[in-house]
């Protein structure tokens, strides 16, 4: 990473920086001989739950579930979180099928912004904290 970058002056001082081993770049720079990051933005490893494709998955147990995105980031969890996950990706994926199609703003009170609120909170869930302060708090099932 470029010593000037925001990200590496404050790696130790940024909670995200320290949860995540994620990281996207706009360049890679050839510094004298040596390969450099600029313009660099921390990922939150649930992004790529949401956001990564070619998922496969794995039944370890009646409740326990492995799943890899793009054959390198693998996630564990209980068999209830990953029908989450599978439902609001599929809801997401819908939506976007659906705007595409006919274009519209999002009504976020609608079932449509209860989803994207949904997929917001988990996103931004601090799992450090020790009580969570949800900002949507409602979901409508289909």
């Amino acid at each position: 990473m470029h010593h000037t970058s925001v990200n590496a002056k404050s790696y130790k001082t940024n909670p995200m920086l320290e949860q995540s081993r994620y990281m996207v770049y706009q360049n890679l720079v050839n510094l004298k001989n040596n390969l450099t990051t600029c313009t660099t933005t921390v990922v939150n490893p649930l992004a790529l739950v949401f956001f990564g494709d070619n998922i496969h998955v794995e039944l370890k147990s009646d409740k326990r579930m492995e799943f890899t995105i793009g054959g390198q980031f693998g996630f564990n969890c209980d068999l209830e979180t990953y029908r989450l996950i599978e439902d609001l990706r599929q809801g997401f994926n819908d939506l976007l099928t659906r705007k595409l199609t006919i274009p519209s703003p999002i009504d976020w009170s609608s079932e449509d912004g209860a989803l994207l609120g949904a997929i917001i909170e988990l996103l931004s869930y601090n799992f450090g904290a020790r009580e969570p302060t949800p900002k949507y708090s409602k979901i409508h099932k289909k």
